[in-house]
Parts: structure tokens; C-alpha cells; sequence
């Protein structure tokens, strides 16, 4: 019998969206599926949707929990699955018909602890699907992976399966609003360093308006940064040199973001503050790394020594940016 594979789904308010992911699931190739659906206190439709569909097929399980955050919903899935197998997938974003039975094929024929496979961002909930028939599988280390552009999605949580074996003691982390999934795979490739790569892709992300990366700024996303920098001095105590120089990079190109959409609100001399602490304890070591493009380095020495600077030349690079920079001066009044 096939071993069982358990999805974990967090669902909030996406009655739109719902049922076109557990109909991607319901449809896999691979059959003995436990589909946790768990319901992070919607307000709308979505548990009614998710409900009428459990009815018809019994693999799928509904949760219903308090509103806590998507870290928080993950969670209780992990605390809840049956499953040999583990995958993510979040409630508007769909899979290959063949995803399931490909990510297995990965694990069993490489003896990987983390499958992991390309994701691909649409506009659309219509998408046709060819088969996959040659399936070209590669086990490689963690280390490996950090400066692999060719692979999409790779920071996020979904698009990959996971061995159960490495999950007991791992938990995304619920006070996190961005980035968790980074914190959460880098933890992950620090412990169990054996990844197989799938070069297909087998996880769609619909990118819609409102979802939680388009979300307006919070100033809670200082926590991210402190989490980040707390990671690059375990990578560093590990002597895990590679990965703390990807985990930098992730950094300071948050510091970025987070410092551009903050200024002018009232949190930014916190988020500033902050900022300029972490970039001035790391700008050495991006400076000093041999991995790091001389690009890159550039870019992260222009910004903290000049932010005007650096946002004339984003503008000049990227015009499109001028309709940020517009919106953010009217919302800052």
C-alpha cells in the first residue's frame, strides 16, 4: 500500500479559492491522502465550502481553530497529521495533477529527508496541465542549494515533501508575520542536509490581491530581522559558512524592503534603529564573503551609507517604482 501523505492546508477567508486547491488534491495520481484543512477562524464561506466537499470525500479533514496567523494554523496541522509524508500547501494555490506521486518517487529513490520542487506564480486559476513522463531526480546537500537560482520557490515552505522523521520537533514560529517560512527551511537544512531536486514544477501560486505578502507594513516585522540575525549566529557557531552567507543575503535584502516601506510612519526611528544595528554587526562579513556578488554587495553599501541614493538609482533601474514611492509619501501624509 501506497505510504500515507498528509497536506496541511491553512485556510482563512478565501471561499474564492478553496475549493480549486482541494480539487488539485482530491485529483493527484497518488492516492492515500489525509488533506488537513485547517480553518484559522474565517469569517466568510470557506469552512461551508471545505465541509460540503468533506462530505464527498472522506481524505479530507476539516479543523476549526481561533484566528492566529498562518504559523499558528501550520502548526496544529503538524500537531494533528498521520502521514509518513508531509506537505504544505496553502488554500489558494493548486498542484500538478502528478505532484504527489512525483515528490514520493523523489524521496524513495534518493533517500532525501526534503523533496523539493519549482514553483510557478500565475494570475490564474485555469491552468491546463501536460504529463510529466521522464522524472530526472538529484540528491544534493543543503549547502548546495543556497545560490541555486535555477531553483523557483525555494525559500518557501510548499513545493516540497517532507520526510515526518524531521518534523517532530519543528515548529514554524507563530509571533513571525514574514519570512517564517525562511526561518522555518533554514533550521531545517541546518539539521537534516540531504535534498532531492525535482526539476518540474509542481506547485502553482495564484497571485491574488490582498494575500498575506501584499499585506500592508507592520511594524512587527522587526522580528524577522532579529529572528534572521539570531540564525546567522547559529550558522555561524555551526560553521555552516555557505548557508549564513544565503541567510545574509535574505537579510539585508529584508532590511531593505522593510527600512523603504517604513519611512515617514511613526515606527520607522524603531525599524531604522534596528536596521542600522543588524546591517552594522553583518556588512563586514558580506563584504569579506567570496559567495556574495560584487553586485550585491554594492547595492547593501549604498543603502546604508546613502537610502536617497540607492532609491534614485531603484527608480532609475525600475521606473515602476515611482508608483510606490508616490503611494508611500500619501500614505505617510
Amino acid at each position: 500500500m501506497e505510504a500515507l501523505v498528509s497536506i496541511i492546508i491553512p485556510v482563512y477567508n478565501i471561499e474564492d479559492y478553496i475549493e480549486n486547491c482541494l480539487l488539485s488534491l482530491i485529483n493527484q495520481t497518488y492516492l492515500n491522502l489525509e488533506i488537513l484543512c485547517v480553518d484559522d477562524g474565517s469569517t466568510d464561506s470557506s469552512g461551508k465550502v471545505i465541509k460540503s466537499l468533506a462530505e464527498q470525500d472522506s481524505r479530507i479533514v476539516y479543523v476549526y481553530k481561533e484566528n492566529g496567523g498562518v504559523s499558528s494554523a501550520r502548526n496544529l496541522g503538524l500537531d494533528m497529521f498521520k502521514g509518513e509524508y508531509v506537505m504544505f500547501v496553502d488554500g489558494d494555490d493548486y498542484l500538478h495533477p502528478q505532484a504527489v506521486e512525483i515528490f514520493t518517487d523523489c524521496i524513495k529513490q534518493t533517500g532525501c529527508d526534503i523533496a523539493c520542487a519549482n514553483l510557478e506564480v500565475t494570475p490564474t486559476l485555469d491552468t491546463s496541465f501536460s504529463a510529466i513522463n521522464a522524472q530526472n531526480f538529484e540528491l544534493v546537500d543543503a549547502d548546495d542549494l543556497m545560490f541555486n537560482e535555477q531553483i523557483t520557490g525555494l525559500m518557501s515552505a510548499c513545493c516540497k515533501l517532507y520526510s515526518s522523521s524531521i518534523l517532530q520537533d519543528v515548529r514554524f514560529d507563530e509571533k513571525l508575520i514574514y519570512s517564517e517560512d525562511t526561518i522555518f527551511l533554514f533550521n531545517l537544512f541546518l539539521r537534516f542536509s540531504k535534498v532531492g531536486i525535482i526539476d518540474e514544477v509542481l506547485y502553482y501560486y495564484y497571485h491574488r490581491q490582498g494575500s498575506a505578502t501584499r499585506a500592508k507594513f507592520k511594524v512587527e516585522k522587526s522580528n524577522t530581522l532579529i529572528e534572521f540575525s539570531n540564525l546567522c549566529d547559529l550558522l555561524y557557531e555551526k560553521k555552516k559558512y555557505l548557508m549564513l552567507d544565503q541567510m545574509i543575503v535574505y537579510m539585508f535584502k529584508f532590511i531593505l524592503t522593510v527600512r523603504t516601506q517604513s519611512y515617514g510612519l511613526d515606527c520607522y526611528k524603531k525599524i531604522n534603529g534596528i536596521c542600522k544595528k543588524i546591517g552594522k554587526k553583518w556588512l563586514k562579513r558580506v563584504l569579506n564573503s567570496e559567495f556574495i556578488l560584487l553586485k550585491t554587495k554594492l547595492e547593501f553599501i549604498v543603502f546604508f551609507y546613502s537610502r536617497h541614493t540607492y532609491e534614485l538609482a531603484r527608480l532609475i533601474a525600475d521606473p515602476t517604482m515611482k508608483v510606490f514611492y508616490k503611494n508611500r509619501r500619501k500614505h505617510n501624509g
